[in-house]
């Protein structure tokens, strides 16, 4: 994968279903993951720290990463 491709927040929820390799995330510069718990048209929600938080899928793609293999939580942009 290269790492300078561009992502863009996904768009649907079958769009994020089929790209959510394990449900584990990681937020930006943290070592600790957190959980995917649910997630709807309009946001996803992690459980992490003992809390639970919601973020649309722009958020989700700018403050967090896949666990397992660091990718953005974004699809790859189709060139047009």
């Amino acid at each position: 994968m290269n790492k300078n491709s561009e992502y863009v927040p996904y768009e649907s929820i079958d769009d994020f279903r089929q790209r959510m390799p394990d449900g584990l995330v990681r937020f930006k510069n943290d070592e600790f993951p957190s959980k995917v718990i649910a997630f709807d048209e309009e946001y996803v929600y992690i459980y992490e720290n003992c809390n639970l938080s919601e973020h649309t899928f722009e958020d989700f793609l700018k403050h967090y990463t896949w666990f397992s293999d660091g990718s953005p939580c974004g699809k790859l942009k189709e060139d047009n």
